[in-house]
């Protein structure tokens, strides 16, 4: 199992992208007073988003750096709080899709060490020294994955495949006053 680090969703523009969806659902079943159905429907619009994501994440990959890779959607990582992480979503890739991957690390080292730098400010000496192949993989697509939500918000690329994705959940929660 893999997580991808794509932002999470505590005070992010995803959350706020899913809240600015799903405001008048969620206004109507608190006035209702229907809290475990609002929280199920949070739940249900977080996993409609992730799984969403990560396959227009793909398209992105194919689209903008045809690297060419499934990733298998399976689940979301979330902290019991947020003080020291986000969330991730979780994943499978396999073993020929990591390589393109990895070869894509080798193609753009500079790049994504530049990225480690920024995430990881000190320690990143560190961590590329210790790095595994697949640990190089991972912060291959979490760069990537950062370039996608740029890309993501600021030019309003891949969201109406996301706004979708919670239309069809918001359909299931039907609420009338």
């Amino acid at each position: 199992m893999k997580y991808l680090s794509f932002g999470g969703f505590y005070s992010s523009q995803h959350d706020q992208f899913i809240d600015f969806i799903s405001q008048d659902v969620h206004n109507c079943l608190e006035k209702k007073e229907d809290y475990e159905t609002q929280n199920k429907l949070y739940k249900d619009l977080k996993e409609a988003y992730a799984a969403e994501y990560l396959y227009q994440f793909e398209v992105f990959l194919s689209d903008v750096f045809k690297l060419d890779v499934s990733l298998e959607y399976k689940g979301i990582d979330s902290p019991l709080y947020y003080n020291y992480r986000t969330d991730y979503i979780m994943y499978e890739l396999n073993e020929q899709d990591s390589q393109k991957v990895y070869d894509y690390y080798l193609e753009n080292k500079d790049k994504i060490i530049e990225y480690i730098k920024e995430v990881y400010f000190s320690s990143y000496k560190d961590i590329l020294q210790d790095a595994t192949k697949d640990d190089l993989i991972q912060y291959s697509l979490d760069c990537l994955a950062k370039e996608f939500n740029d890309i993501l918000y600021q030019e309003n690329m891949y969201l109406n495949e996301l706004e979708d994705a919670l239309y069809r959940v918001l359909d299931n929660y039907l609420c009338e006053d």
